[in-house]
């Protein structure tokens, strides 16, 4: 189905007209594309442009795309998952394991920051442990147009502002209000909260870090 309208707009008409299982594919006269994203027919103004909804081979869990979903939550939420898979959400990190624990899955990270540039990021094994460890992350095989800042993480166990299992004196969770693989303490926090400018935020980077207004994480069998 395409839609001429503004990106935010199509994003929620594709997902209500499909299902969570779904991805707006868009042109832009101004940015480059996602790698993923295919250039759609049609003839698109500076202040519209041309999306198809289609649908995706993978499982999303975790998507950020406004602050309407509050991720700085406790550890049973995130175990559990929270949101709406329509719009903001987190699946579960057990749901997760339960996916990945065999192995043979592929991670996906598409990202777009403040400035609009996409980026992507993607790992050719992914897995994470189970529940006893703490849901430590296994991640390996880096490619995209995106700064590897994810296995910087590897063999980390999960971590909340109510559950400390990173390896800083201080709590990352609660020093950076996210939740995720920290170590001392990250190179990404896509869990961070969406209304802070800097260290906190949605980010993606150490020393450059870059600041998101969206993130979406799929799984994919090999």
């Amino acid at each position: 189905m395409i839609f001429r309208t503004s990106v935010f707009d199509s994003i929620g008409k594709c997902r209500a007209i499909l299902n969570e299982e779904t991805e707006v594919v868009f042109a832009s006269l101004s940015a480059s594309p996602f790698p993923l994203i295919t250039a759609c027919p049609g003839i698109h103004t500076k202040a519209t442009s041309i999306f198809r909804c289609r649908k995706l081979k993978g499982d999303d869990f975790q998507r950020r795309m406004n602050k309407e979903v509050d991720f700085y939550r406790g550890w049973e939420d995130y175990v559990n998952g929270f949101g709406n898979p329509r719009g903001n959400f987190w699946l579960g990190i057990e749901e997760r394991y339960q996916k990945a624990k065999n192995g043979n899955t592929e991670l996906e990270i598409n990202m777009i920051t403040k400035d609009d540039v996409r980026l992507v990021a993607k790992y050719s094994n992914f897995q994470a442990g189970a529940g006893c460890d703490n849901y430590r992350l296994f991640v390996t095989g880096y490619s995209g147009n995106a700064t590897d800042c994810f296995t910087y993480h590897n063999n980390q166990q999960f971590s909340t502002k109510d559950a400390d299992h990173d390896l800083y004196h201080l709590n990352c969770a609660s020093e950076y209000e996210g939740a995720w693989w920290y170590d001392k303490c990250y190179k990404s926090n896509l869990n961070g909260n969406f209304t802070e400018p800097y260290l906190k935020g949605i980010v993606w980077g150490a020393t450059d870090r870059l600041l998101l207004r969206y993130s979406e994480m799929k799984l994919r069998r090999r």
